[in-house]
């Protein structure tokens, strides 16, 4: 028996491995044709991130980037709603700045306001500006708006005279509020009032009363002022003015002219003050002189309540000007029972006016170490002074 040759066995497994070979490509081949589903096609999403935002070189992009990432119809309203009011702030702010540049005086005018506006400003208690008649003299404004102006109240019978001597010697803007006991007489006290007009910056208005309360005429004659500060002086212009008055409360006002000073030769200050000593404000002082009814109307007792709500608001804090201002003969006495009453009422407007500073106060600061100083302050100086109405 003849073995087979080495040629033959070796085409056989040749045979065996290419049949081999074709069977698992068909078997390949049938799995490939099978259906499979196909993959889900989605679009690339975009970045949400903050730093994708700043990756951007150009501002615009940003703007297309940021409105094509909010889907919502809502939130691209709302972008441009806040686009169009930063147009519209930038346009105002920069034209707000270009026109204080453009005109650099306009600032320093704004507070100054006509006469119709401040009659509207004045309360009902006040006569109707049918009856008080400002500016009869008006005066112009001078350069200094800062420069002291003089608020004082005289009568229709005062000497025309005395009254020029007077504000000759003040030497500055000049604001009076003369009272009238006889409106008829309108023209010829007109006509007296001729020689007041050589002085160009005085004012002078008619009030055509004469049984009101003085502060309520000193208010008149502040509130028409021309300039930022004032000078009220209570007394009746019946005495002159030391010559260098008007350049020593200049110069007072240059310094310090926020805190109000009083002018009097008493080296120690405090309440009560001396009577009718004139005093410095700023004529947008938050204080005003009371023109409360006090049963009775007197120059010295009034002023004193003047003076003492606003060495009150400012916790004793005053200014001091070493200046003598003569004033006339002393008032009247009054009856006892009138001061008794008027007396009452004095102390009940101090209670009320204490309590509601001390209110004020606490809602303000009443936990630091200084509010509650200030505080003490109050209480103590209330309750000296409430006392000492009731003993007067």
């Amino acid at each position: 028996m003849e073995l087979p040759s080495l040629t033959s066995s070796g085409s056989v497994q040749s045979h065996m491995s290419v049949s081999i070979s074709k069977k698992r490509l068909r078997l390949h081949s049938s799995h490939s044709d099978a259906w499979e589903p196909p993959l889900p096609v989605t679009t690339p999403r975009r970045n949400r991130r903050f730093s994708d935002l700043f990756g951007y070189c150009d501002g615009w992009n940003a703007a297309v980037w940021l409105w094509h990432s909010l889907s919502n119809v809502y939130l691209r309203w709302l972008l441009v709603m806040y686009m169009c009011f930063s147009l519209v702030f930038i346009s105002v702010s920069l034209y707000t700045y270009l026109d204080d540049i453009l005109e650099p005086n306009a600032a320093q005018e704004d507070w100054f306001i006509s006469s119709s506006q401040r009659l509207s400003r004045i309360i009902s208690y006040y006569p109707t500006p049918t009856d008080f008649e400002p500016f009869v003299l008006r005066g112009t404004r001078p350069d200094n708006l800062h420069a002291p102006t003089a608020c004082c109240s005289c009568t229709d019978s005062i000497d025309v005279t005395l009254l020029m001597n007077w504000t000759r010697q003040w030497n500055g803007p000049v604001s009076i509020v003369m009272t009238t006991a006889n409106s008829s007489a309108r023209t010829s006290l007109l006509h007296r009032l001729e020689p007041l007009k050589i002085f160009p910056h005085l004012s002078l208005h008619l009030l055509p009363k004469q049984n009101v309360s003085p502060n309520i005429v000193l208010n008149l004659a502040r509130f028409f002022a021309l300039t930022s500060h004032v000078v009220l002086f209570p007394a009746e212009l019946s005495s002159m003015l030391a010559l260098d008055v008007n350049a020593a409360v200049a110069q007072y006002i240059a310094q310090s002219g926020h805190i109000p000073a009083i002018l009097t030769s008493l080296s120690d200050l405090r309440f009560p003050m001396p009577p009718l000593s004139p005093v410095i404000l700023s004529q947008d002082y938050p204080v005003w002189c009371p023109e409360r009814f006090f049963f009775s109307h007197s120059r010295s007792l009034d002023w004193e309540e003047c003076l003492w709500r606003t060495w009150l608001e400012d916790r004793g804090r005053f200014g001091h000007l070493n200046i003598s201002v003569a004033m006339q003969k002393q008032p009247p006495v009054l009856p006892t029972s009138i001061v008794k009453n008027r007396n009452r009422l004095t102390s009940r407007y101090r209670a009320e006016t204490c309590d509601l500073l001390q209110k004020r106060q606490m809602i303000l600061d009443s936990t630091s170490r200084r509010g509650k100083k200030h505080l003490q302050w109050i209480k103590t100086f209330c309750r000296q002074t409430i006392e000492h109405s009731l003993k007067t």
